[in-house]
């Protein structure tokens, strides 16, 4: 602030002098207690607290979806089990059945086929896997399916199909 400083000198015996200084004197307070320094004091608190805020907020986050990725990655290698056992199991029964049995993806490639498939479409000596339906059994590729023609099923999503072909030998 801004103080006037009023000196008159006295004497010993109490006589005072006739002239009285009286300078101006301002007085600048410490930087701490500036009002600019107030105000970036408090804006960098508030910055620190919002960090620390964000920084808690995002581990809850990140320790969320941590759990939610297990847990998939849980439901998903189960899956896999499954699907695996499911197509083991379709492989045991595919070389089992005594009729001739194709098993076919969307594009009509074989990809599965017992022993009597074989058999019936000639012997082939390289195997039915990955040859084309229409290659090794062009008649079956326009066969409709009725009562008394060979019997053509299409099991599955559209990804895999099974089609089933009783044939006699």
């Amino acid at each position: 602030g801004t103080y006037r400083f009023h000196v008159e000198a006295v004497g010993l015996h109490g006589a005072k002098s006739g002239a009285v200084v009286s300078p101006v004197l301002t007085v600048v307070p410490p930087i701490w207690r500036t009002w600019w320094f107030v105000a970036g004091t408090a804006g960098v608190a508030a910055a620190l607290l919002w960090i620390f805020v964000e920084s808690v907020h995002r581990r809850r986050q990140a320790g969320r979806l941590e759990v939610l990725v297990r847990e998939r990655t849980q439901r998903l290698d189960e899956a896999e089990r499954q699907a695996r056992a499911s197509s083991a199991r379709m492989e045991t029964t595919l070389l089992s059945i005594s009729d001739g049995v194709l098993a076919v993806d969307g594009a009509e490639e074989i990809v599965r086929a017992n022993r009597s498939a074989e058999v019936i479409a000639g012997g082939a000596d390289d195997g039915l896997v990955g040859r084309s339906l229409a290659e090794v059994a062009p008649d079956l590729v326009e066969v409709e399916a009725t009562a008394d023609s060979p019997v053509v099923v299409r099991i599955g999503d559209g990804e895999t199909a099974v089609r089933t072909v009783e044939a006699t030998v």
